[in-house]
């Protein structure tokens, strides 16, 4: 699968693209920075029009603007309201050599993101959300082919 980034790790700043064209729009900035780079599914659309989101579990430098190919790893629940805004985690194929990871690994990698997405929340406190499981690698392949645009 091929993710288009959004954020880059360690930067607070979300680039919004045209997510048919990948024409930029605007920049928006987040309370805190990504822990991880950030976007898109290539390829899916949720059914509020938008590409499935994705974070990218790597320390290598992936400028906002481009995309890659990636193998999912698993994928984080999380609810927006009423609704499912689940988010694939991705690794690079090149860093194979690390995963699968451990269930402690799994667990820490758990709250770091849960604790990073409550931070951004705490700028919209009249939006209710909830950080779910981090549920396997085949939960999220599911999830991606439920959402493929060709399907």
């Amino acid at each position: 699968m091929k993710v288009f980034i959004e954020a880059e790790a360690g930067s607070p700043d979300k680039f919004d693209y045209n997510e048919t064209t990948l024409e930029f729009q605007k920049i928006r900035r987040a309370a805190a920075p990504y822990p991880y780079p950030y976007g898109f599914i290539l390829g899916t659309i949720t059914p509020e029009g938008d590409g499935v989101d994705c974070y990218v579990i790597s320390n290598s430098y992936l400028k906002t603007g481009s995309s890659v190919e990636c193998e999912a790893m698993g994928m984080l629940e999380f609810f927006e309201g009423d609704e499912i805004d689940h988010k694939v985690l991705a690794y690079l194929p090149k860093e194979a050599a690390s995963q699968p990871i451990d269930e402690a690994q799994r667990e820490a990698l758990r709250a770091e993101l849960e604790k990073f997405i409550y931070h951004i929340f705490t700028r919209h406190p009249e939006m209710q959300v909830r950080v779910g499981r981090l549920l396997p690698q085949k939960a999220a392949l599911d999830y991606i082919k439920q959402h493929n645009k060709m399907d």
